[in-house]
């Protein structure tokens, strides 16, 4: 193989605006490649954006992250060779979600210091805001913990610890869409919605909406209003029936065996610990020791898939783009309504 002779990398910042130069000498890899041109192309697409907001409403959708791989024709229809370009866009898009999150935190304050209705600033600024922290909190948790190309098995602490935040993003995501809509039954001040009942108080309840007064509204939020049901399949169980949760491992016929293997040498010694004499401190540490050992054997057997479903019978959900994406509508949402709100101060 020919062999070009060795130079010295450039460092700091001169060896990245080598790398981003068209005519540049550098060798890269399909991958590198790729990494740059989208770094040039969110470079460029923020530069073009309104300084108050840095991520598009398009970079909250996850197929431009797709479309982007999809445009530099490094996808090419099988599932495998196709899979590495697939978790990076899942993994871009999360990312970005999470920045609108934050982002929607702030217009969340900004807007309620402009709004003269008590309790309509109340919402605003002690209903949208804390529970966006939250959600930008918890989002931050899952992605960090179960990475989109994550196959080893979770321990069970980060199991946990991604399932708290997986149910306290959706319980609050639908929360955060509460308080708007309580949010605009004080702003519009005295409409018919100030007699409905509050069960009826719902962005997503047609009476409510028209009753408000707010003609924008009614036409906006029937634009989401197939996503409002494929959000109460996946939000409304886990707050009023069965919590979601992360299976650690999924265990084909393959690894059962392992898996049946390993569980009976963790019972043997947790049997043979329950046996010994409690005043034999030492034997009966040793088999707890040892059935310690063999439950983290237990826990790496098999492979890990980012799913989450209520019951295994209801059917499983893939994470990712499934979470971001709804994240990404109710940042979407919350734009369109603030958007709504400015108007009618100005």
């Amino acid at each position: 193989m020919f062999r070009q002779k060795a130079k010295r990398r450039p460092r700091g910042r001169r060896w990245f605006e080598r790398a981003s130069l068209p005519n540049s000498r550098v060798r890269k890899t399909r991958n590198e490649r790729a990494s740059l041109a989208f770094a040039k192309m969110h470079a460029g697409a923020n530069h073009e954006l309104d300084e108050q907001m840095t991520i598009s409403d398009s970079q909250l959708v996850f197929d431009t992250h797709l479309d982007f791989y999809k445009k530099l024709r490094l996808l090419t229809g099988d599932e495998k060779c196709d899979a590495y370009y697939i978790k990076e866009a899942q993994r871009m898009h999360s990312l970005c979600v999470i920045d609108g999150l934050f982002e929607l935190l702030g217009d969340a304050i900004t807007l309620a210091n402009r709004i003269k209705a008590d309790d309509a600033q109340f919402h605003l600024r002690f209903g949208v805001s804390r529970r966006v922290l939250l959600m930008w909190h918890a989002l931050r948790d899952i992605v960090r913990t179960v990475d989109p190309a994550r196959e080893v098995p979770l321990p069970r602490d980060d199991l946990h610890r991604a399932e708290a935040s997986l149910n306290l993003l959706y319980i609050n995501l639908r929360g955060t869409l509460d308080n708007f809509a309580w949010c605009l039954r004080d702003f519009c001040g005295d409409t018919p919605a100030k007699k409905m009942d509050r069960m009826q108080v719902n962005l997503f309840r047609d009476e409510f909406v028209k009753a408000i007064n707010f003609p924008e509204i009614v036409e906006f939020m029937s634009r989401f209003s197939a996503w409002n049901g494929d959000l109460a399949a996946r939000r409304d169980p886990a707050a009023h029936r069965i919590p979601l949760t992360i299976p650690p491992a999924i265990i084909d016929a393959a690894a059962r065996k392992n898996y049946e293997e390993a569980m009976a040498e963790y019972n043997a010694a947790i049997e043979q610990a329950l046996k010994t004499d409690p005043a034999d401190h030492e034997t009966r540490l040793s088999y707890f020791e040892q059935a310690s050992v063999l439950s983290d054997k237990v826990d790496r057997v098999g492979a890990f898939l980012p799913v989450f479903y209520h019951h295994p019978r209801e059917g499983m959900v893939y994470m990712y783009p499934t979470i971001p994406a709804d994240v990404g509508t109710l940042i979407a949402i919350a734009r369109g309504l603030s958007a709504a709100i400015s108007a009618k101060l100005n």
